[in-house]
């Protein structure tokens, strides 16, 4: 699997080429690009450069990361760990300046989907409960959790406004319509 980079007007390079590359995001700065890949055993958090090189190992939690998020703003990047048989989800939050994982004591039971506030204090995901499938926060300074939502229609995706003290989400109602 290969990792490329483009810019309008110019044809697409290779930064790296792995056997597998799980998700992706930018860096807060927009000068690297943070990849989820199995380089060096169980799959863990690589950085590249955006102008390519050879990749560093962010995190060494000897777990299968699977889902990797990164504030515009803030100190923490979330992963989840695909730590169980069970196909839940452990959700730890990293130092972006580096340092050992923090584990929050979510677990999410279904794919995760991941969502920073603007000012990254905060982490939206949806989770399954005895409600159904409902949108949580986490407000990281504190490490509260919070539901947001509380009705039994599955859950997509959300986006949060640009100041952050909004939510948009969407959620199937009926068998086919969102």
């Amino acid at each position: 699997m290969r990792l490329a980079i483009g810019k309008e007007g110019l044809k697409p390079r290779d930064l790296v080429r792995v056997k597998s590359i799980y998700d992706f995001t930018w860096s807060s700065d927009g000068k690297s690009i943070l990849f989820v890949s199995n380089l060096s055993g169980p799959f863990e958090v690589w950085e590249i450069n955006r102008s390519g090189g050879f990749p560093r190992q962010v995190t060494f939690m000897g777990k299968n990361i699977s889902k990797i998020q990164v504030p515009k703003v803030g100190e923490w990047m979330a992963v989840t760990c695909d730590c169980r048989a069970n196909e839940s989800h452990k959700l730890y939050l990293i130092p972006l300046e580096g340092g050992e994982p923090r584990e929050t004591g979510v677990e999410i039971k279904l794919p995760p989907v991941l969502q920073f506030s603007p000012d990254g204090r905060f982490l939206l995901f949806i989770n399954k409960d005895e409600g159904g499938e409902n949108f949580y926060i986490l407000d990281i300074e504190q490490m509260k959790l919070k539901r947001l939502t509380d009705d039994e229609n599955p859950k997509t995706e959300a986006v949060f406004s640009g100041n952050g003290r909004y939510i948009a989400y969407t959620a199937i109602r009926e068998e086919g319509n969102s």
